[in-house]
């Protein structure tokens, strides 16, 4: 796989599983990268 999906990807699952978590300064943090 292209490392920079792979990069992405994981992002994205560290900002869902912050949202679950309702942490939004985390996915504020995230988003703004």
């Amino acid at each position: 796989m292209d490392p920079k999906l792979v990069e992405v990807t994981q992002l994205f699952d560290r900002f869902k599983a912050a949202f679950k978590a309702s942490n939004f300064d985390v996915c504020s943090t995230l988003l703004s990268q």
